[in-house]
């Protein structure tokens, strides 16, 4: 009966350990390299929210931009890649992923030309075939 009391009045108060906020960052990375690329866009975004100064700042905006940019990718949005591309060319200037984001806009500009041309060429065609049509055989 004595130990009981003892016991019982020795109760600790529950001391509250602090968890560790999560790393979006790299929880992003994780997704990238496994290619979950609406995942890695989610933790992106969060870790993007986060804070403005993040250490890692370029390179979730980096990534961000390339998932939101592949076709493939299940949230695909050439807008949103377009604007983060800007974000990164205006904030990180001397970032080795702004040489890249230069040569991806470069080429990106480059296919919609071609694309373009081949509209207008497929348009000149037509209107040729229409000509050659009326005429008199």
């Amino acid at each position: 009966m004595l130990l009981v009391a003892a016991l019982g009045g020795c109760q600790k108060t529950p001391v509250s350990v602090p968890v560790p906020a999560p790393d979006y960052f790299q929880e992003g990375e994780q997704r990238f390299q496994q290619k979950d690329f609406s995942g890695a866009a989610r933790f992106y975004e969060l870790y993007l929210r986060g804070d403005s100064e993040a250490t890692n700042r370029e390179g979730a905006l980096f990534h961000l931009a390339l998932i939101y940019s592949f076709p493939d990718s299940p949230v695909h949005d050439p807008a949103r890649a377009d604007g983060l591309f800007q974000t990164l060319l205006e904030e990180f200037t001397e970032s080795p992923y702004s040489a890249q984001v230069r040569s991806l806009l470069e080429l990106k500009a480059g296919l919609e030309n071609r694309e373009d041309q081949i509209k207008r060429l497929q348009k000149e065609l037509e209107q040729l075939k229409e000509i050659d049509l009326g005429r008199p055989r």
